[in-house]
């Protein structure tokens, strides 16, 4: 596949992207004393950064049985050892997108290539929520490195949030939310108890303000987060939200002690 110019790919295919010229005009405004809340327009003003690898999707060429996605391998000079790619879907991922695509622009980027992951995100996002979808053959690995090291190629830093799983961050530590490395837990409840945060987090000027108050020490302190957005409460059903995400987890571990517990008789 021909390679592209990463900031000539993300204009051709989101035009609501800031280019450079502008972020400087915007960036040159004096912004408020305090965080304030901001009233969005139509357009989508945040932007959210994901990994998929690891994060939303969990791949492998070894079988699984549970697979949420198998993709044949195409190979057709390698009969004899072919693999299939074999993927697995991070708990709560349809509705994630569904929602968070709401509020922000979502933009992916992956080790995958495009052959393998558009048919991946094809089959996580049919109805193409997720507008920047950043491939290993679409850019080179200098322009990741731009990518990641500067948020501002994307607008504005205030207005983008990084969600991954790369541990120690490198770049960005103000913008990121560390999210945990998945593989297959299907108890896992980190995309769910995302959601409401990321809502709130929208309403906000500056989300590198807000961010520090529940990730510290490149941890994601669900306790914290649960304080901040009782504070800064957009909308009361956020807590029958987060009420029902503690009873689930309350359930899992229960689960899973009895699990142990049977395993050790």
């Amino acid at each position: 596949m021909k390679k592209y110019s990463l900031s000539k790919y993300i204009k051709q295919n989101n035009s609501l992207l800031f280019e450079k010229e502008k972020e400087k005009k915007s960036n040159s405004q004096t912004p408020p004393k305090k965080n304030i809340r901001i009233n969005h327009n139509k357009i989508k003003e945040k932007r959210l950064l994901i990994n998929l690898d690891d994060t939303l999707i969990h791949y492998s060429n070894n079988i699984i049985e549970k697979a949420d996605l198998i993709i044949p391998d195409e190979n057709e000079n390698n009969h004899k050892n072919k693999k299939n790619k074999y993927i697995l879907f991070h708990p709560g991922l349809i509705p994630f997108i569904e929602e968070i695509s709401n509020y922000y622009e979502i933009i992916i980027f992956t080790n995958l290539t495009s052959s393998i992951g558009k048919i991946i995100l094809n089959s996580i996002d049919p109805q193409n929520r997720i507008k920047i979808k950043l491939y290993s053959d679409i850019y080179n690995l200098e322009e990741k490195k731009i990518l990641m090291k500067d948020l501002n190629y994307l607008g504005e830093s205030r207005n983008i949030i990084l969600l991954d799983n790369s541990y120690p961050p490198i770049y960005n530590e103000l913008n990121r939310i560390p999210i945990k490395i998945w593989f297959d837990d299907i108890d896992d409840l980190q995309l769910y108890k995302l959601i409401p945060i990321l809502k709130n987090l929208n309403g906000f000027y500056d989300v590198k303000t807000e961010i520090c108050k529940f990730v510290q020490n490149n941890k994601f302190i669900w306790k914290k987060a649960i304080s901040w957005i009782k504070e800064n409460l957009l909308n009361t059903t956020y807590l029958n939200y987060i009420e029902n995400i503690l009873k689930k987890e309350k359930e899992n571990l229960e689960m899973n002690s009895l699990r142990k517990k049977k395993k050790y008789e």
